[in-house]
């Protein structure tokens, strides 16, 4: 996250937390398979802000991740969730929440 100092004060640029419901490709064991491939493939862009592991039903596990953006018209909520449905493993992605914050 960049910080701008301006006149000795410091101007905080705001980010964008979108929190996605990810659910593996492989229901045994590929939620740490998963984490790992999120975090080395991730952009510079993108920062994780938080993984949980959200039990679903019959053994199944999904990832609950919240992402932190910044906010800037470079950067775009359909450019995050292209990344997160093309990293290996992921088999389903759904948005659960996204609010802006400082």
């Amino acid at each position: 996250m960049r910080t701008l100092w301006v006149y000795g004060s410091v101007a905080l640029t705001s980010r964008i937390l979108a929190t996605y419901r990810i659910f593996p490709e492989d229901p045994e064991g590929g939620v740490e398979f998963l984490k790992e491939n999120l975090t080395r493939s991730k952009p510079d862009w993108v920062e994780i802000a938080g993984i949980q592991e959200e039990p679903i039903a019959f053994g199944l596990v999904a990832l609950i991740v919240t992402l932190a953006i910044p906010e800037d018209p470079k950067y775009s909520l359909s450019a995050l969730e292209e990344w997160l449905v093309n990293v290996e493993g992921v088999s389903e992605i759904q948005e659960v929440r996204v609010t802006r914050s400082l």
